[in-house]
């Protein structure tokens, strides 16, 4: 891939624009490895959230979305983390479009992946998305997912913004695996 073609992922999408928030991105830290604990402390996931918490959330499909709704709870910056209950509840793809929203803000090449992670549940291949980020000499994934809470919980050692390449595959591989027989359907 040439660099102007990598180039194309350091500006914004319809999804990833952050719009009149933007200067609040700004505000952030540019550095991939941040992002866990940084949007993980502004979303939750359903499986851990409080109850009464809004599974409506979940369906933003914008950053734009996702930060008035995360301002809607609870105004202060965004670099500051917020309380179970004043976090939006998103899934991997939340997770992962606000990461790819701050890294471009920045100019940092960064797209969503969807594929497979082996990490959350053992001998199982889990529907997932990740942000990929380009670090200027290759591709990493990156799961902001991936707090350091839920890597303790999950018992996880890797990197949660260079996931080896083996612990995530990706839907395109994995459907060409499964025709070719290399993959077992029912993990």
């Amino acid at each position: 891939m040439g660099h102007s073609d990598i180039a194309r992922y350091a500006s914004h999408s319809r999804w990833s624009d952050p719009g009149r928030y933007a200067s609040l991105l700004d505000a952030l830290p540019a550095n991939p490895a941040a992002m866990p604990e940084l949007v993980g402390g502004l979303v939750l996931h359903p499986v851990v959230a409080p109850a009464g918490a809004s599974p409506s959330e979940a369906s933003l499909r914008t950053v734009a979305q996702l930060v008035a709704a995360i301002l809607a709870k609870d105004p202060r910056p965004l670099a500051l983390r917020r309380s179970p209950s004043d976090r939006i509840v998103g899934v991997c793809r939340q997770y992962a479009l606000l990461a790819c929203g701050i890294l471009r803000q920045h100019g940092l090449p960064a797209r969503l992946r969807v594929g497979f992670a082996d990490y959350f549940t053992p001998d199982f291949w889990e529907d997932h998305w990740v942000c990929e980020y380009h670090d200027g000499s290759a591709w990493r994934l990156l799961d902001a997912e991936l707090t350091a809470e839920v890597r303790a919980r999950l018992g996880l050692a890797f990197d949660p913004a260079d996931i080896p390449r083996e612990r995530f595959l990706m839907a395109g591989p994995a459907w060409l695996g499964l025709r070719r027989g290399a993959h077992d359907p029912a993990r």
